[in-house]
């Protein structure tokens, strides 16, 4: 603290401060932080949004950042120059990211997104870097509880090298840099398409080997029938005509077939599909980051995720029914291996 001490002769001694050094206010913000955290984690929603699948290709992005920051810049540059040429769609929505009305104005840039969630796969939080004095908007409750429950993945790269910010705790992923966010996204989209290429490499290997081996058997059966005498009598003509028959029809048989078993698994597949199972009325249910299968592990008041075809829901737990024994065994009697 800068001051100086004059007298008056009237009033006395007075002290005027002309400065305040930053540092000494650390150890309160410190405090506070860790009372968001403590109370986030009570609430139960401290790790909610990590438990939100990130999309096999999360191409469509809301960003939200200050359009003149450099790290903007330096975000989308990555992003519409991969050297892949993968297409990204990113928005942005202004906002403020420093100062006392920052965190205002990140919610309301997350409740516009949220407006339009569909058309969105993920949110991406970005700057330019700060001190730590620079970031504090980042440690308040509100801006960390609406990223907690929002019900996209939220990304967070906000350039602080030496720790983490309430909100990049809250997040679904955090990084560094908007530059890393970047390379995050790109990462995601590459890893999909080697999986894809994979299993094109899978099927035209299948193929080929299904079609050189049909072939060696043809070739065999044509070097057999090369050693019968020229003149050869009608009967054994007509018995060639009927082996390449059966040997055309054999073919055309299990090439069905084949493609038969790869359509049913196909279906099954499709059947299987966890969208699709919750488009049916059924849904999921987590706590704790888990599939609950038993309802006495939930306490009172404690807050689960149900996952639903059109959504999901957050909610508290305030009473609990469980089964007897004897019905929990009829309940597995009847569906035996359902989970």
């Amino acid at each position: 603290m800068l001051a100086d001490v004059t007298f008056h002769e009237v009033y006395g001694l007075s002290l005027n401060i002309r400065d305040i050094d930053p540092s000494y206010t650390m150890g309160e913000m410190a405090r506070k932080k860790k009372e968001v955290i403590d109370r986030l984690r009570k609430e139960g929603i401290l790790d909610l949004n990590k438990l939100l699948p990130l999309p096999l290709v999360p191409q469509r992005v809301a960003v939200i950042s200050s359009p003149t920051a450099a790290g903007y810049g330096d975000f989308f540059n990555q992003l519409d120059n991969n050297p892949h040429g993968y297409k990204f769609v990113h928005t942005l929505f202004p906002a403020l990211m420093q100062g006392q009305e920052a965190e205002k104005s990140v919610i309301s840039a997350l409740q516009e997104i949220g407006r339009g969630k569909d058309a969105f796969d993920v949110v991406v939080i970005i700057r330019g870097g700060g001190s730590v004095i620079d970031l504090n908007c980042f440690d308040g409750y509100p801006l960390a509880s609406s990223i907690a429950k929002f019900p996209l993945p939220v990304i967070t790269g906000i350039g602080h090298e030496k720790d983490d910010t309430v909100v990049d705790i809250t997040a679904h992923t955090k990084l560094k840099t908007p530059t890393a966010v970047a390379e995050f996204l790109i990462s995601g989209l590459r890893s999909f398409e080697e999986s894809v290429l994979n299993i094109h490499d899978r099927v035209h290997r299948h193929t080929e080997r299904f079609l050189k081996d049909e072939r060696y058997r043809l070739d065999a059966i044509v070097q057999r029938i090369s050693f019968i005498p020229v003149r050869i009598s009608a009967f054994h003509t007509n018995k060639i005509a009927v082996l390449q028959r059966d040997l055309d029809d054999r073919t055309t048989r299990l090439l069905k077939k084949e493609e038969n078993r790869i359509n049913a698994t196909e279906q099954a597949v499709k059947h299987l599909n966890p969208e699709n199972v919750l488009r049916r009325g059924y849904s999921i249910t987590r706590y704790k980051g888990h599939i609950l299968k038993d309802a006495s592990l939930p306490k009172k008041w404690a807050v689960i995720e149900t996952v639903l075809g059109n959504g999901q829901l957050t909610s508290i737990v305030q009473e609990r029914k469980e089964k007897d024994k004897s019905e929990q065994k009829q309940t597995d009697t009847l569906l035996p291996g359902f989970e």
